[in-house]
């Protein structure tokens, strides 16, 4: 993650030089958006899953930022080149609050996996609230970013793990847009 340095703009008070992240120069532009939520309940066995398509022309700087369940382990994969049916519309939100630009990318929740794809880039194990034996709290993949392929479609599947009781799932996905090398 790189820094950059806003030369033209100091700190009032000390008159240093103002410096953001990249991800914090990219949510100032209106280019940071999130995808907040939860599965519902999930049954022992069962997953949720979000489908999430990348626009032609941008790459897409995912970060999977927070992710729990409340009663059983879960297990988090990402995978590029999915087929999925059906989910429900959901709409991300600009992490820039003052600004009218859109996400680019089409995410619907409660997707169906028709053919998962064959190259896996995430794989994390989730630790439930819940249960005494497992309790370990949830992930924080925000070192985990992935570069997504411009016009391509992705399964983010939570899979319930656990042997006897449902559980839900929250997620905080992070990522931002910027223009195709």
């Amino acid at each position: 993650m790189g820094n950059r340095i806003h030369s033209l703009q100091a700190d009032d008070f000390t008159g240093y030089p103002i410096v953001l992240s990249s991800d914090h120069s990219y949510i100032h532009k209106g280019l940071g958006f999130s995808l907040v939520g939860n599965s519902g309940s999930v049954a022992a066995a069962g997953t949720f899953v979000i489908s999430f398509v990348t626009p032609s022309g941008k790459y897409v700087h995912l970060r999977p930022t927070s992710i729990a369940s409340t009663k059983t382990l879960g297990l988090f994969t990402i995978a590029e080149g999915s087929t999925m049916t059906g989910g429900t519309e959901a709409t991300p939100v600009n992490r820039n609050r003052n600004s009218l630009n859109a996400s680019l990318v089409t995410a619907k929740t409660g997707a169906t996996i028709s053919a998962e794809g064959s190259v896996k880039l995430v794989e994390l194990f989730i630790g439930s609230g819940g249960n005494q034996n497992t309790r370990s709290g949830g992930q924080n993949g925000e070192n985990d970013e992935i570069v997504l392929k411009p016009g391509t479609a992705y399964s983010l599947k939570f899979s319930n793990i656990g042997e006897n009781d449902s559980t839900v799932f929250y997620f905080s996905l992070f990522w931002y847009e910027e223009q195709e090398g």
